[in-house]
C-alpha cells in the first residue's frame, strides 16, 4: 500500500474541515465530525484506515445496525479487498482476525467488556455516534469511550447536532486529546418547500420555499408572510383554496421536472406496501425498455438463491412488476435479500422511487435527488407525535447526491392535518442536541464490577456522558441495582459470583429474566421446542395495536400448549420467574423488565418443525421480514446462552434448536449476498 496523501487522496480534492480533521488525525488526536449527510466525512475515516494499516496496526470500524455493518463491509472490500476486511455482527462472522474489521457498536463494547480486543488495535471509527441519543443502546457508545484504551485515537462521525462542542468536550474529558469540528455548509445545497395543488391554477402543482435551502435565497420575513398566506388558504372555502397533492401527482411532478430519482418516506410498512400497489395499478414507468431489461437480468440473477416457493410466499412477482416500473419499498416487513435487491438496483439508477420507512434515513447509503416527506406525524412506542427536527434532517438530508447533482430537493406536500406554519417550524429548527439515554442496567452493572472495584465503579459512573449532563442519579441507580442483583444470588459483597459471570455475557432485555428461569426450570425438565419457545417469548414485541395478542396468533397459542404441555409448564414458570422479578424492581422503584409474550410461540415452532414460510405466515399476523428478524434474534441469543451458560445438557438442545431454525431463507437472510454482476 503507498504512503498516504491526502492532497490527492481518491483524485478528489479536499475541502478545508477534511484537511483540518486529517491534520489531527496525524497527530494521533480523536475527532469528533459533525457534519451533514453527503458531506464527505467518510473520507476522514478511509484516510485514517489507511495511515494505520500502514503502519501495520488494526483498525475497528463500527456502526449503529447490521444493515449499515454489511453495506460497509461490502464498501471497504471493494477498497482494501476482502482479505483485508472482516465482519462482526450478531450472528455472522467473515474474515474476524482481519486488520480491518467492520462490526456494530454492541461488538466492540462486549470485546472491551471481555479484553478480547486485539493489542495492535491503532484506531476505532465509531459512525453514527449520534446514536448515543437512543432510547435503548445509546450507553454502548458511551461505554466504549470509557473503557477503550486512551491510546487508541477514535474517529467519531455525526451527522449535524447542536452541541457537538459539549460532546466533544466529554470525549476528550475520558479519553484525551479530541479536536471537535462541525462542518455545517452541505457540498449540494437543499431546496425545501411544501407543496400544493392550486385551485387558482388549474389545480397545477405549486411550491412555497421554506427558505432553509443553502445558499439563502428569500428572506426570513417573505417565507414567513408566504407561510401564514397558505395557511388561511389551506382552511378557506373559497375557489382560491389549495389541496394537498396526491403522491402520484408528486411523483409526475418529479419526474416532468427530471428531479428523480426519490426517496419517498412513509411512517408504515402497511402504507409503503400499499403506495407500491397503487403505483404499480395506476402509475406510469418511470424507466425504459433497456433499463427494463438490465432490472430484470439483474433481480433474476441476484433472487436465484431463494426458492420458487419462497419467491410466491414472498410476493416477488409484485415486485418485480415494480422494479418494472421502476419503484419500489424499503422496510423492515421486507426481508433482507430483497431490500438488499433494491440498495442495489437504486444505487445502479434503476429505481427512481423507493417508498421507505424513515429507518432508511439511519446511516443506509442510498442519496437521492429528491426526498419526499409524506406526513409530519408518526406513531412511536409510546404515542402518535410530531416529526423532531433530527428526524426530519436526516431524511431531508438524503437528498442531493455528491457529483452528479446541482441541487436536492426536498418536497413536502401539504397535509389537512397539520398547518404550513408547524411544517416550517419542524423543518427550521436546528436543536439537534445529543442527549445521553445512558442507564446502569443488570449487564452493565455486572461488567462494571467485574472488571472494577467499587470506587473505580463509582469513577466510571462520572465519567458517563449522562453525569456529564447531569442526567440524574446514577450512582443510586446503581446501588438500587446491586440489591437486586444481590437478592438474586449474581453479587455477593460487590464481587461477581459464578451466577452473575454467566448473566454479564448475555445481551438482552430480558438477561435477568432468561438467567433466573435457567435457574428455576432444570434443562433435564425441558426439551428443544419448550426451550425455543421460552427464548421466542423473551424477544418477541408484539407491533399489532389494539390487541394485546392477535386472535390468529392466540389461538393457534393455545393449541400449541394443548400438543405439549412441557411448553406450558415452562411458559409458566417462566411468567412466575418474571412477576418475582417484577416485584423487586417496583421494590426499587425500576420500571420492570419487558414481560415475556408467547405472541411468537406458534410461528417459530412451526417452523421449527419443518413447516413452509407460506404456511406460517398464513396462521400468523407477521409480515415475512418481522418472522425472519425475530427468528435471527432468537438465533443470536442462542448464541450467546451457548457461551455463556455452564449447563452442558443445555448448551446440546440450544445446538439442536438452532440448527433446526437456520435454514432456507433465515439462512440467507443472515448472509452476505454479494452480487458482482452490477457491473
Amino acid at each position: 500500500m503507498s504512503k498516504v496523501s491526502f492532497s490527492n487522496y481518491k483524485n478528489i480534492k479536499p475541502d478545508k474541515f477534511q484537511l483540518d480533521a486529517i491534520s489531527f488525525v496525524n497527530l494521533g488526536f480523536s475527532v469528533l465530525v459533525s457534519s451533514a449527510t453527503g458531506s464527505g466525512k467518510t473520507l476522514i475515516a478511509e484516510y485514517g484506515i489507511e495511515k494505520y494499516l500502514n503502519l501495520n496496526m488494526s483498525v475497528i470500524y463500527t456502526t449503529p445496525i447490521k444493515a449499515l455493518s454489511n453495506q460497509k463491509y461490502d464498501e471497504l472490500s471493494e477498497i482494501y479487498g476482502e482479505n483485508t476486511v472482516g465482519l462482526i455482527t450478531g450472528d455472522l462472522k467473515l474474515n474476524p482476525l482481519a486488520n480491518l474489521t467492520v462490526m456494530t457498536a454492541e461488538v466492540l463494547r462486549n470485546q472491551l467488556y471481555s479484553k478480547s480486543v486485539r493489542s495492535d488495535l491503532g484506531l476505532v471509527i465509531l459512525d453514527e455516534v449520534h446514536f448515543i441519543k437512543d432510547r435503548f443502546r445509546g450507553g454502548t457508545w458511551e461505554e466504549i469511550v470509557i473503557n477503550l484504551n486512551k491510546n487508541v485515537p477514535i474517529i467519531c462521525l455525526s451527522a449535524t447536532i447542536s452541541n457537538q462542542s459539549e460532546l466533544g468536550r466529554w470525549i476528550g474529558s475520558v479519553h484525551g486529546n479530541t479536536y471537535i469540528l462541525k462542518h455545517s455548509k452541505r457540498p449540494i445545497p437543499l431546496n425545501s418547500g411544501i407543496y400544493y395543488l392550486s385551485s387558482r391554477d388549474n389545480y397545477a402543482i405549486k411550491s412555497t420555499n421554506l427558505g432553509n435551502q443553502e445558499p439563502k435565497q428569500i428572506t426570513s420575513a417573505s417565507v414567513k408572510k408566504n407561510i401564514k398566506k397558505l395557511d388561511r388558504l389551506l382552511y378557506s372555502d373559497s375557489v382560491s383554496g389549495v389541496l394537498k397533492p396526491n403522491r402520484y401527482e408528486i411523483i409526475d411532478y418529479l419526474h416532468e421536472k427530471n428531479r428523480l430519482p426519490a426517496i419517498y418516506f412513509i411512517f408504515s410498512r402497511n402504507r409503503c406496501d400499499l403506495a407500491l400497489n397503487d403505483y404499480i395499478k395506476f402509475g406510469v414507468p418511470l424507466i425504459d425498455r433497456n433499463q427494463r431489461s438490465k432490472v430484470n437480468q439483474f433481480a433474476q440473477e441476484f433472487l436465484s438463491e431463494i426458492t420458487p416457493k419462497d419467491q410466491r410466499t414472498l410476493k416477488v412477482d409484485l415486485l418485480l412488476k415494480g422494479l418494472s416500473l421502476g419503484v419500489a419499498t424499503h422496510h423492515a416487513g421486507v426481508v433482507v435479500p430483497l431490500k438488499q435487491l433494491v440498495e442495489k438496483l437504486f444505487a445502479m439508477g434503476l429505481i427512481k422511487v423507493v417508498f421507505a420507512t424513515e429507518t432508511l434515513s439511519t446511516g443506509i447509503n442510498m442519496p437521492a435527488r429528491s426526498v419526499v416527506i409524506d406526513s409530519y406525524m408518526k406513531r412511536d412506542d409510546v404515542s402518535l407525535r410530531r416529526l423532531d427536527s433530527f428526524e426530519f434532517t436526516q431524511m431531508a438530508g438524503r437528498a442531493g447526491r455528491r457529483g452528479l447533482d446541482s441541487m436536492g430537493w426536498v418536497i413536502l406536500p401539504l397535509d389537512y392535518k397539520v398547518t404550513p406554519s408547524l411544517i416550517y417550524e419542524i423543518a427550521n429548527n436546528s436543536d439537534h442536541r445529543v442527549v445521553s439515554n445512558f442507564r446502569p442496567n443488570y449487564n452493565v452493572v455486572l461488567n462494571i464490577l467485574s472488571r472494577f472495584q467499587k470506587k473505580e465503579a463509582t469513577t466510571f459512573l462520572n465519567n458517563t456522558l449522562a453525569a456529564f449532563q447531569n442526567q440524574g442519579d446514577l450512582t443510586k441507580e446503581f446501588n438500587q441495582r446491586i440489591k437486586i442483583l444481590t437478592d438474586f444470588g449474581y453479587l455477593k459483597e460487590y464481587r461477581v459470583t459464578e451466577s452473575g459471570s454467566e448473566l454479564k455475557n448475555i445481551y438482552s432485555e430480558s438477561d435477568i429474566l432468561l438467567h433466573q428461569f435457567f435457574n428455576n426450570f432444570k434443562s433435564d425438565s425441558l426439551d428443544p421446542e419448550s426451550l425455543c419457545a421460552v427464548i421466542a417469548a423473551c424477544i418477541f414485541e408484539n407491533r399489532t395495536s389494539n390487541r394485546k395478542h392477535p386472535t390468529k396468533a392466540r389461538d393457534n397459542f393455545y393449541l400449541t400448549l394443548s400438543k405439549n404441555p412441557i411448553i406450558e409448564k415452562a411458559l409458566i414458570e417462566l411468567i412466575n420467574t418474571y412477576n418475582n422479578i417484577k416485584k423487586h424492581e417496583i421494590k426499587y422503584n425500576f420500571v420492570p423488565t419487558k414481560e415475556p409474550d408467547p405472541g411468537f410461540v406458534y410461528a417459530i415452532l412451526t417452523w421449527m418443525n419443518g413447516y413452509t414460510l407460506d404456511r406460517i405466515l398464513d396462521s400468523s399476523n407477521l409480515s415475512p421480514g418481522e418472522f425472519i428478524k425475530n427468528i435471527r434474534t432468537v438465533i443470536d441469543l442462542i448464541n450467546q446462552l451457548k457461551v455463556s451458560l455452564n449447563d452442558a445438557n443445555l448448551r446440546r438442545q440450544l445446538i439442536e434448536v438452532e440448527s433446526r431454525l437456520d435454514r432456507d431463507i433465515v439462512t440467507l437472510s443472515g448472509n452476505l449476498i454479494n452480487n458482482t454482476t452490477s457491473n
